[in-house]
């Protein structure tokens, strides 16, 4: 077997990538041709696998982002709700806020301005009713956010199930034709996006 650490994975990849040959490369590391071969199958499954993996990562990394937003978005609505449903009941607190919600306004002419405090915000049930319909909205995006996240997980674990048969039931050379078309069509389809 040949010693792992004469063989650079990195440097390997990179001269694979360049189209060297086998035998040149273990030329250069000081192995055989088949020490060099099963290194680029193992190299190749891997870089698949994590091209896989870092397809998803960004998915995954945005479903935490957008549903740390969307709670900091409830709990405001959900704040907002509780003072209008305090006002609702009379709550003396909750009216001295929703009362010290004003703006100036002219209620007289241009030539004779006549300024009157009112409040800043219309009837504190139909605020109520905007309020809910937000939360509902927030929730039917958190549940797609879960959904999406679910079928994200799926596609990963088929993927993981296919590249295990692949490995099991696959000739080494076509793992490799396999593995590199994989890469250049994702290559591609980053490169487009």
């Amino acid at each position: 077997m040949a010693n792992q650490a004469k063989i650079d994975p990195k440097l390997l990849l990179r001269w694979t990538d360049q189209g060297k040959s086998q035998t040149w490369i273990a030329t250069q590391f000081g192995v055989t041709p088949q020490a060099i071969s099963k290194h680029v199958k193992r190299l190749k499954a891997a870089k698949a696998k994590y091209a896989v993996e870092d397809g998803l990562r960004p998915a995954v990394e945005h479903k935490v982002n957008a549903i740390e937003q969307l709670t900091k978005i409830n709990k405001s609505a959900n704040d907002l709700l509780d003072l209008l449903q305090r006002f609702n009941d009379g709550d003396q607190e909750a009216i001295r806020i929703l009362n010290s919600q004003t703006k100036m306004v002219n209620v007289g002419t241009r030539t004779e301005p006549e300024m009157m405090e009112v409040a800043n915000f219309k009837d504190p049930r139909e605020l109520q009713i905007r309020v809910i319909a937000e939360i509902r909205m927030q929730m039917n995006t958190a549940l797609d956010i879960q959904k999406t996240m679910f079928h994200i997980e799926e596609v990963k674990g088929i993927l993981d199930s296919i590249i295990q048969i692949v490995k099991e039931r696959v000739p080494p050379d076509v793992q490799k034709l396999i593995a590199d078309e994989v890469m250049k069509r994702r290559a591609l389809r980053l490169e487009v996006s």
